[in-house]
């Protein structure tokens, strides 16, 4: 999962399998509405739109399947992951957060300029539309492998930094209350 200096956490593929075919699928039935013989224009414009977007989230999940990007990178440094790059430094604390099926483990922020992004257009897409109210920097707990739940997880952090955990998370973890930073 991780060398000495660093743990890393890959997420689980067939967690990209099924949301990959039903894109795949949308992807080309747009390309089929977009390249059909009606006349309805609407129609060719739909199929062409459905085309992009499905077509767009076909290739990223293909390529996640591929060639897969860690979920995520703890480390003496700090979190990051395939969007961004936090240092402990500027992470005030950690908190757990349920939406919709996802659960995620947030990092609100001291200093939001320490952090270094690298998402692309996709990803700026969703964080605009689906979590803008969530200022902090966010690691999906969904895709984790089996044999990684949250308290490893947080152990693992603790190992490298005493941030502090929001009230309840340790102890909904399990997490081992003696352990501290290296």
């Amino acid at each position: 999962m991780g060398t000495q200096d660093q743990f890393v956490v890959y997420p689980r593929r067939w967690k990209i399998v099924f949301p990959l075919i039903p894109c795949l699928y949308l992807a080309l039935v747009g390309l089929w509405m977009a390249l059909g013989q009606g006349d309805a224009l609407w129609l060719r414009i739909l199929g062409w739109m459905l085309a992009l977007v499905f077509g767009d989230l076909t290739i990223l999940l293909l390529r996640q399947l591929i060639q897969p990007q860690p979920l995520v990178t703890i480390s003496a440094a700090g979190l990051s992951s395939a969007n961004a790059s936090v240092p402990w430094q500027a992470i005030q604390q950690l908190r757990l957060l349920i939406r919709g099926r996802g659960t995620f483990l947030v990092a609100d922020l001291r200093d939001p300029s320490l952090v270094v992004r690298r998402r692309s257009l996709q990803r700026r897409l969703m964080r605009r539309l689906v979590f803008r109210d969530i200022p902090g920097f966010l690691i999906p707990l969904t895709p984790l492998p089996s044999e990684i739940d949250l308290s490893r997880l947080l152990n693992e952090i603790r190992r490298y930094s005493d941030v502090p955990f929001a009230p309840g998370l340790a102890e909904t973890a399990g997490v081992a209350p003696g352990l501290k930073g290296r």
